[in-house]
Formats: C-alpha cells, structure tokens, sequence
C-alpha cells in the first residue's frame, strides 16, 4: 500500500470513528447525556465535550505545517498518555466545567456534528504526505490521521458504556491493536476479542488471573496508554 492509499485508509476510518459517536449521541435526551462513561472523571456530556476539543485540534493541526522531520510515529506518540499524567486532573476539570455551559444536549451534538465533519472535509482535501505540529511533537501526516482514529476509537468505547453504538469496524480497532502491540514489543493474547484488547489494553478493563499469567511480567505495564 502506498502512502497516499495509506492516508486515504486512515482518513475513512477516522470517518467511520467520529461518525459512529454522531449516531450514538443523536437522539439522547438530557438524562441520557449524565449517564457515566468507561472514563471515570466524565459523564456522556462531558466526555463528548472531550472529543470535540480533539476535533478542534485537528483542525489547529491542518493548518500547522512542519517542515519536519518527524520526531515522534504513531505508536512512539502515545507513550507520552500513561494514565493520571501530570495534567491529567486539571483537564478533567477543565472539561467537567466548560461543559456545564451548555443548555443542553442539543447544542453541544450539533457542534460536535459540524466540526467533526469539517476535519473530515479537510483530511480529505489534504495532500497526505509531509509533516504536522501538535503538542510539542512532530508527525508525518499519516502517523497525525493514526492517532486521530485510535483515540476516536478508544472514545467510542468509552462513550457507549451506558448508550446503544452502531458499531466499529474492525479495522478502527486493529489500529488501536497496531499502538498496543508496538507500545509493549510483543502480541497481545490471542484469544482476547479486538473490543477485550483496546479496554484491557488501555485500563478500561482490569486483568484477571489468567492474562496476568499469561502476560507474564509485561503485565505490570498495563496499561499500556490511557
């Protein structure tokens, strides 16, 4: 696969990923939007608020160009997120009160609505191909649209704790696979479904007896990114 064909793949997915949460958040009326997520600090709403500050960035990033080279990929990026960083809490907050401004759910979804379609409108108009800026990092363009999905993924899932999903397709997870597997050097456990590899992979969901004995001594690096 080429790169363009690469970034073209990535670009569909991240598609797949945010419009998956449109579905899911379009019809919940104000009770629904309080329900918890699998993110312990944030309701539906807030968590929802999260993800469109991360649509707001990607669009930041489109227009910050970096003559390059890359300093960091796609799986290097996320071992800077282990959870409870140092700015961990005050975002929590940060998102908890800003979110609280809004009336209701109607116009929080209908602003996560338009700006996530707007990054897929500019993702696409992209060339795919040189180098992006964002936090304090450089990436190839492709590496950027990989992280975007993953963490579109990983929200979904967070998301839809409590509320119906329409679904992931198996490749928006299988990227999520690709960082969890390079992040810890070798295969996660066969028998763990896609969906058990992203939770326990991430903190979502605890190890039992048998990972951790599977796992061996890489079980106490998990999780591997929060």
């Amino acid at each position: 696969m080429t790169s363009p064909q690469r970034y073209a793949v990535l670009v569909g997915l991240l598609g797949s990923t945010y419009r998956a949460t449109t579905v899911a958040v379009d019809t919940l009326d104000d009770a629904d939007f309080e329900r918890r997520t699998r993110t312990e600090a944030w309701t539906v709403r807030q968590l929802l608020f999260h993800q469109l500050l991360d649509a707001q960035r990607a669009l930041l990033v489109f227009a910050t160009p970096d003559p390059g080279p890359a300093d960091t990929h796609a799986v290097s990026y996320w071992s800077a997120w282990a959870p409870g960083g140092p700015d961990a809490d005050a975002h929590a907050r940060f998102v908890q009160r800003a979110s609280d401004a809004y009336a209701g759910p109607r116009g929080l979804r209908a602003q996560w609505r338009d700006t996530s379609e707007a990054v897929l409108r500019t993702a696409a108009a992209h060339i795919g191909s040189g180098c992006l800026a964002t936090q304090g990092h450089v990436l190839d363009v492709s590496a950027f649209m990989h992280t975007l999905a993953v963490e579109g993924a990983v929200h979904h899932l967070d998301l839809t704790l409590e509320i119906p999903s329409p679904g992931l397709p198996d490749a928006a997870l299988d990227l999520v696979d690709e960082v969890l597997t390079g992040l810890l050097g070798e295969p996660l456990p066969s028998r763990w479904s896609r969906r058990e590899a992203v939770l326990k992979g991430t903190g979502r969901s605890p190890l039992d007896d048998v990972d951790r004995g599977e796992l061996g001594p890489s079980a106490d690096r998990f999780p591997l990114f929060g």
